[in-house]
């Protein structure tokens, strides 16, 4: 069983905790622990529903159980979407990423790690997540190279703080595991919009969550109803040139993800492909780009 510290050091006002996980410990023995940094240890013979988290932390936010954010001290791949959202650093033109939607910096710590150089700022809305990406999720070392400027409060009510805007622009908006209502209305995805750069090309790259895809026999997820809503105001906004991509989900193989990404479809994948680094090539083993029609 994990066991519980004292609250995470040097911040006395932090109200997640922090479990260290034994060697035995199983994925559904920290189910219903609510809000808490976990350390998976690096060590051999875990139990093979940790073995891919061996070395992590993570991070617990809510009753859903989801991981909400990851790290490690060395370079990491997630096997999750913040893998592909990482992608959008090689499609997007010279300048400055933001990231709407920071949580504890897992995809800003993987722009860092493949695409050195990259300029990010984030927001996130949670003091308390942005204290905790500092003491424990490598947020802290982005901060001083100059890779990241982290901005705490409400994403999607702040303007660009870049002179003519970001170069691209990524969307990861939860909250309890769901994807934020403000983003099934088309005003959120207009004040998206004008904070791109424009004229340049730059994209916009969102995590929508369940896919309305069916797989293999499997119903395709209740859920999926909100991903259409959001994909119905992206087309309204981005005259009808938005793209997706189905992902399987990290926690098993009956369900996927759908990742959107608006702009051009013709030679996307290409690109895509071609700029891809080395640790992440086999991204595109299995997935193509394609074209999101409103009776798709």
């Amino acid at each position: 069983m994990p066991t519980a510290s004292a609250v995470l050091p040097a911040a006395p006002a932090l109200q997640y905790r922090r479990y260290v996980l034994g060697q035995d410990t199983r994925v559904d023995r920290w189910r219903g622990l609510g809000s808490g940094v976990l350390e998976i240890p690096d060590c051999a013979n875990l139990d093979p529903t940790v073995e891919e988290l061996r070395g992590f932390r993570v991070l617990l936010l809510d009753h859903s159980d989801n991981i909400h954010s990851m790290w490690r001290k060395e370079a990491f791949l997630t096997k999750s979407y913040w893998d592909y959202m990482a992608t959008l650093a090689h499609l997007s033109p010279p300048g400055c990423i933001g990231i709407l939607g920071l949580g504890a910096g897992t995809v800003a710590n993987m722009v860092s790690q493949h695409y050195p150089g990259t300029k990010m700022q984030g927001w996130e809305i949670d003091p308390v997540v942005v204290e905790a990406s500092r003491l424990c999720f490598g947020v802290t070392s982005l901060e001083k190279e100059g890779s990241l400027v982290v901005h705490v409060g409400d994403a999607l009510l702040r303007s660009s703080p870049i002179e003519g805007g970001f170069s691209s622009i990524m969307v990861d908006l939860y909250g309890d595991g769901v994807l934020l209502q403000q983003l099934l209305h088309v005003e959120a995805w207009q004040s998206i919009h004008h904070r791109l750069r424009g004229g340049i090309g730059g994209r916009v790259m969102a995590n929508l969550g369940m896919s309305p895809r069916p797989i293999d026999g499997w119903p395709v997820h209740e859920d999926s109803v909100t991903t259409i809503k959001a994909l119905s105001c992206m087309l309204e906004v981005f005259d009808d040139e938005v793209n997706v991509l189905h992902i399987r989900n990290m926690d098993g193989p009956r369900t996927m993800n759908v990742l959107a990404l608006t702009g051009p479809l013709e030679g996307l994948q290409e690109a895509w492909v071609e700029g891809l680094p080395i640790a992440l090539r086999h991204l595109a083993a299995d997935y193509r780009w394609e074209r999101w029609e409103s009776n798709s």
